[in-house]
Parts: structure tokens; C-alpha cells; sequence
């Protein structure tokens, strides 16, 4: 019965969690994930986490839960693109070609910036 109590607990505070990120409550989401993250958690927790982070623009812990979900499910497409993208914006080109070369982009650039051809795209 403990652990039914509990996983009922842990459930409650992933929906708090989610409904604040959804009404863009940010620094409530990341907080409430924070305590999810703290427990063992599944890769769609830390994948939330990651999002978070990647929306307030807190580049170091968004990596480290992007990678934590591609620890957990080594071929997620969202976790190995979201630490593609993170990790590029930090300049962490190892890191970064280590999830474009997961999701089968081809990359080159050695140690540096990865170099490939991804055709015409528009910038955000």
C-alpha cells in the first residue's frame, strides 16, 4: 500500500509539473521536476525537464537532461534532436555530433563545429 501511496504522490507532482509548463510557468515547472528528477525517473521525465531548461534558456541543465534521456532510451529521435540542438548552441561539438550522428545525420568537422548540408531552412 506505501508504494501505491507513493507512485500516486509522484504521479500527482508530474501533472502539477506538466500543467505548470503548459501555462508557462516556467520557474514552478523546472522547480516541480526538479524533485521528480531527484528520484529515479523515466526518460519522459527527464525529456520534460530538458524542455523546461531549453525554454528558459538554461543551456548546461537542459544537456544534462537530454543526455540523461539518451542514457535512459539511447534511440529516442526528440532526446537525441532537442541534444543536438542544446548542445550546438553550447559549442559542445562533441556532444553535439554524438546525437546528429545517433538520429543518422551525416556530420564532418572532425573535433570543430559539425559541417554538413541540411539544404535551405529557415532560421529562428
Amino acid at each position: 500500500m506505501n508504494g501505491l501511496l507513493r507512485r500516486f504522490g509522484i504521479d500527482r507532482l508530474e501533472d502539477r509539473a506538466r500543467a505548470a509548463f503548459h501555462q508557462g510557468r516556467l520557474d514552478e515547472a523546472a522547480a516541480l521536476y526538479e524533485q521528480l528528477v531527484a528520484r529515479p525517473a523515466s526518460a519522459k521525465v527527464w525529456f520534460n525537464y530538458g524542455l523546461v531548461h531549453k525554454f528558459r534558456h538554461d543551456w548546461e541543465p537542459a544537456r544534462d537532461a537530454f543526455l540523461k534521456v539518451t542514457e535512459l532510451e539511447p534511440g529516442q529521435f526528440e532526446g537525441n534532436f532537442n541534444l543536438g540542438i542544446v548542445a550546438t548552441g553550447l559549442r559542445d561539438w562533441k556532444t553535439a555530433r554524438s546525437a546528429w550522428l545517433a538520429l543518422d545525420f551525416i556530420v564532418e568537422g572532425g573535433n570543430g563545429p559539425p559541417v554538413a548540408d541540411f539544404g535551405p531552412a529557415p532560421i529562428r
